[in-house]
């Protein structure tokens, strides 16, 4: 099935008063879509990687390659449908 995303301009229009009366705290993400999108994200880092060989860009491709092949690796670990992301708040 080939889905293809819609970029909606006036997201307020869109949510029309359905903002919580709290903010967000966290994310239901699908374990699974969010590997296959990891997984594309990982291949074109990769693709970029061989572009920028030998250049000074290559360095921090390397590391962005790392970064997300972690969180990838820690997602795949994870049991059950889906994983919950949480906003990090720092204490004033």
């Amino acid at each position: 099935m080939n889905r293809i995303s819609h970029v909606f301009p006036d997201v307020d229009t869109l949510l029309e008063g359905l903002r919580p009366k709290r903010p967000v705290e966290g994310l239901l993400v699908n374990r699974v879509g969010l590997i296959e999108l990891l997984q594309s994200s990982l291949v074109e880092l990769h693709e970029h990687r061989r572009r920028v060989a030998g250049t000074p860009a290559e360095p921090e491709t390397v590391h962005r390659i790392k970064y997300w092949d972690d969180i990838l690796g820690w997602v795949k670990d994870q049991q059950g449908p889906d994983v919950i992301l949480l906003e990090r708040t720092t204490s004033a």
